[in-house]
């Protein structure tokens, strides 16, 4: 939405709109229908399913699923490495930045267009940064929220016992199979 029209909107109306999970493997990011129709790199499929723009790289335009994408950490906007502008106000990590959309923001100390609003001290980037690197040195997957997104790791933790599930079957069968062929062999020797 855009910052106006969030400054407008009040809390709870903000709520009781339904949101919409992108499709993307182990995203987990939500948006509201009408946020994710602004974002021009957002892939929209006819209403149906979309993948949000964290997905896409906004300095070439190309599906970031082939490499690692750094990640603005006031917006949904992402870049591949190699796309990254010159000019981000602030490089936080590996994979987070605060991308050139927030430069007057940053010199200002305002919330700049992000739709936050108010000031924003460089205590608060501090500590937003370092709690996304504690989550990464925790092995933890999940990105830093964005205002438009909320963070979901179910899809992971299924995706994870889905796996072991996979592997516990895989090693029953293979020890069933190892059971039967004995067996078998043993009523041979006795047959005979």
């Amino acid at each position: 939405m855009l910052a106006d029209d969030v400054r407008a909107m009040t809390h709870s109306e903000s709520l009781k709109r339904p949101v919409r999970k992108c499709r993307a493997l182990s995203c987990g990011k939500f948006y509201h229908q009408e946020c994710i129709s602004l974002f021009p790199l957002a892939r929209i499929a006819i209403n149906t399913h979309f993948i949000c723009p964290l997905h896409t790289c906004a300095g070439c335009n190309q599906s970031g699923a082939q490499q690692e994408a750094v990640r603005c950490m006031r917006c949904p906007v992402a870049y591949h490495a190699r796309c990254l502008p010159r000019n981000c106000v602030r490089r936080i990590s590996t994979k987070l930045i605060i991308c050139p959309k927030h430069a007057g923001a940053e010199k200002e100390g305002t919330g700049g267009d992000d739709g936050v609003g108010g000031r924003e001290s460089k205590q608060s980037v501090k500590n937003a940064a370092s709690k996304h690197v504690s989550r990464e040195r925790a092995g933890n997957e999940d990105e830093v929220v964005s205002e438009a997104s909320v963070v979901s790791a179910s899809s992971a933790r299924r995706k994870e016992k889905r796996e072991k599930r996979e592997k516990r079957d895989k090693k029953k069968k293979k020890k069933k199979k190892k059971k039967d062929k004995h067996k078998e062999r043993k009523e041979s020797v006795a047959a005979q």
